[in-house]
């Protein structure tokens, strides 16, 4: 497992940060990509679980996250919304017979969750020096989720969730957490960030990639699954390898927009 997890890595990562660099058309239609491949697990673990979520809803729906991003960055995370939850209470009326009121909760949460919260790769990446951010932001959450694992595995001790997910640690996340800050601190010096405004960034981007981490297996354990998927060697699904992502886009995104661009 560990052979494949590295050689998915040493494709994975570079062609990632390849996109990044690239911005436009190639960047969007990895992020779209990646909400398609989400939206797919999502939708298998649930029925797994006996809840039909509505495919309609949560694909079109997630891919209208990223179409509002792209034209109406600014608001897109409200405009979305919006259209969603009409979508996913129109599909309910139109198909009474066949959904009931769960399966359209399950649904619009599977496109906000698996299209609204990745969005935000794209909006930040629009964002002045946005590519440098989105940078900062992949190095922590890779380099942290690396320490955890590794650190967990070797040294871990103590349960950080024994009900969630009973093999990660409290040393793996204290890992995780200085690996992230050391991570930005790097990224951060180069791009000359002062002290007071990466040393706050470095601290919640690996605790919040930490928490999405802990969000995912929330789920799987709902669903009675080990992996979302099986897309990925040594990773598992798609939705395992950027759960994290999921939730430290946004703080990135509204961090950098709020406290540093203002």
């Amino acid at each position: 497992m560990l052979r494949w997890r590295v050689l998915s890595a040493l494709v994975g990562i570079p062609f990632f940060l390849w996109a990044v660099y690239q911005g436009g058309p190639v960047y969007i239609f990895l992020v779209g990509t990646l909400i398609l491949l989400i939206e797919l697990e999502f939708y298998s673990m649930m029925r797994i679980r006996g809840i039909i979520v509505d495919r309609v809803v949560a694909i079109g729906g997630g891919l209208l996250f990223l179409v509002a991003a792209v034209f109406v960055p600014r608001f897109f995370f409200g405009v979305a919304a919006f259209g969603v939850l009409i979508l996913a209470l129109g599909r309910q009326i139109t198909r009474a017979s066949t959904y009931d009121v769960i399966h359209t909760v399950m649904s619009f949460f599977a496109a906000v969750y698996g299209g609204g919260l990745i969005s935000h790769l794209v909006v930040l990446r629009q964002l002045p020096d946005g590519q440098w951010y989105t940078f900062l932001l992949l190095a922590s959450i890779w380099v942290s989720d690396s320490a955890a694992y590794f650190v967990g595995v070797k040294l871990g001790r103590h349960p950080l969730s024994p009900e969630v997910s009973p093999n990660k640690t409290l040393e793996g996340a204290a890992a995780g957490l200085a690996a992230g800050l050391v991570a930005v601190g790097v990224l951060a010096s180069w791009m000359r960030l002062p002290l007071k405004l990466w040393f706050p960034l470095g601290l919640l981007i690996p605790t919040v990639g930490q928490f999405g981490d802990l969000v995912e297996s929330l789920l799987k354990r709902y669903a009675g699954v080990k992996d979302s998927g099986s897309l990925i060697p040594g990773h598992g699904g798609v939705l395992d390898r950027f759960d994290a992502l999921l939730f430290a886009a946004p703080l990135v995104y509204y961090y950098v927009a709020v406290f540093i661009i203002g």
